[in-house]
C-alpha cells in the first residue's frame, strides 16, 4: 500500500528483466511485467483499477568510481516501456524516463566536486485524467527538487499534487570537504511536472529551491543533512522549508 497527499494506491508488481554488460561501463537490458493498481486520487475520490502489460527496457552507461559518494565520470540512464491494460483495450500509452548526472572534481581528489544532474521524461498515448495518479510524473523531495514537499513542486489542486505526463528536473552542487569527515553542499534544483505530454513552457512555471548541505564522510558513505527553502513558495502549499537525511549524496 501506498499513502501520499496526491493518492492512495494498493498496487502489486513483478518483472523479469534480462540484462547484459556489453563493456565494464554499458549495460542494457529488456523483459517483460505485469502491474495491477487499485488507485484513488485525492481530488476527486474517484477509484481507478488497471492491469497493465508491459516490456521494460533498459540502457546505462556508468563510469563513476564510487555510487555513494561519486567525484568524477558520469552516469548516464534510460528506462522506457510501452504499456497496455489487459482489461481495458483503450489504455495503453508508452513512458520513459532519461537521466543523467556528471561530476567535475577540478584535479582537487575529493576535496572540491561540482556536481550536476538532469532527468526529463513523458508518458506517449494517454490523456493526464486517464493516467492513474499512482503512474504519473511527480517532482518535489529529498531527491527530486529540494525545497518543496514529496510530489509538491508541480501544479496542485487545492492542497493535492495533479502529477503530470511529462517531467524535468534539475539539480546543481557545489561539494567542499571541509575536513576529512566534514564537507559543505550549496545547492539549486529545480523543476516541474506538465500535464501534458508536451512541456508547455509559456504556461506553467519551474520551480526552484535552494539550500545547504551537511556531509559526514564515514566508511560506508556520507551521511547527508539537507536544509532547502522554495524560492516560488506558495501560500498554504509550501513549508518555508525542508530538512532531509539520507546515507549517500543526493545524486
Amino acid at each position: 500500500d501506498e499513502t501520499t497527499d496526491a493518492y492512495d494506491a494498493r498496487s502489486a508488481e513483478v518483472s523479469t528483466i534480462l540484462g547484459r554488460k556489453f563493456t565494464n561501463t554499458f549495460l542494457a537490458g529488456a523483459g517483460v511485467g505485469f502491474r495491477y493498481g487499485r488507485v484513488k486520487q485525492k481530488t476527486d475520490d474517484e477509484h481507478t483499477i488497471y492491469h497493465l502489460a508491459f516490456l521494460p527496457l533498459t540502457a546505462s552507461q556508468d563510469t563513476r568510481e564510487d555510487l555513494l559518494n561519486p567525484t568524477h565520470g558520469y552516469n548516464l540512464t534510460m528506462s522506457a516501456a510501452p504499456y497496455q491494460d489487459v482489461e481495458d483495450g483503450n489504455l495503453r500509452f508508452f513512458r520513459y524516463l532519461l537521466s543523467g548526472s556528471t561530476y567535475y572534481n577540478f584535479n582537487t581528489g575529493d576535496k572540491v566536486v561540482f556536481a550536476v544532474r538532469a532527468d526529463f521524461g513523458q508518458m506517449i498515448g494517454v490523456d493526464h485524467d486517464e493516467m492513474p495518479a499512482d503512474l504519473r510524473f511527480y517532482a518535489g523531495g529529498g531527491g527530486s527538487v529540494r525545497g518543496y514537499a514529496y510530489q509538491y513542486a508541480g501544479p496542485v489542486k487545492g492542497d493535492v499534487p495533479l502529477g503530470g505526463l511529462s517531467s524535468l528536473t534539475f539539480s546543481l552542487e557545489l561539494r567542499f570537504k571541509i575536513t576529512e569527515s566534514i564537507g559543505l553542499v550549496p545547492f539549486l534544483d529545480g523543476g516541474t511536472v506538465f500535464l501534458d505530454t508536451v512541456p508547455n513552457f509559456g504556461s506553467q512555471d519551474l520551480y526552484y529551491g535552494t539550500g545547504l548541505g551537511l556531509r559526514y564522510y564515514t566508511a560506508i558513505g556520507p551521511i547527508r543533512l539537507d536544509v532547502a527553502t522554495p524560492i516560488n513558495w506558495r501560500e498554504g502549499v509550501d513549508s518555508r522549508y525542508q530538512i532531509y537525511v539520507s546515507i549517500g549524496q543526493s545524486f
